[in-house]
């Protein structure tokens, strides 16, 4: 894990499903487990049902998910290892080029926000001004189409 998480802007016009804010933040999950400087991860074939514990979805869904970030070439290279006593799950990330930003791990660990809210809150970073906090828009319906949510969604 290091100390920030790098995350491309694309994730806003790659995911457009209703699930994509939830699946905006597996995606940074999974990338915040990667421990050292390669773009690929070794995870236990069991890490999708701690996947689903921590962001509150089952395993099944988690899978899905995972599938979607595959489908539109946030992750490749999907796989399977074997370890000494137990399978691995291989996930490989392209390298980001272009527009990116950056959360800390810390934003992973907030337990007042759900994997929903923690989902939109990586679309309104996404939104904002290169290499800050500043996000311009003229309406809150404009806000809301940016950021992905419906115009009687009750989150913003």
């Amino acid at each position: 894990m290091s100390n920030f998480i790098q995350v491309p802007n694309e994730i806003i016009s790659k995911l457009t499903s209703r699930s994509k804010h939830k699946i905006a933040y597996l995606y940074v999950y999974i990338r915040n487990q990667i421990n050292d400087n390669r773009s690929t991860l070794n995870a236990k074939e069991k890490t999708k049902l701690k996947y689903g514990e921590a962001l509150n979805l089952d395993e099944k869904t988690i899978y899905n998910y995972i599938k979607e970030l595959n489908r539109v070439d946030l992750i490749w290279g999907i796989g399977k290892d074997w370890g000494i006593d137990h399978r691995y799950n291989v996930y490989h990330f392209p390298e980001i080029k272009g527009d990116n930003f950056i959360i800390l791990p810390l934003f992973i660990d907030d337990s007042s926000l759900t994997t929903e809210e923690k989902g939109v809150m990586l679309f309104i970073k996404a939104n904002c001004d290169k290499g800050t906090n500043h996000f311009h828009f003229k309406s809150m319906a404009e806000l809301k189409a940016k950021i992905g949510v419906g115009k009687n969604s009750t989150m913003i």
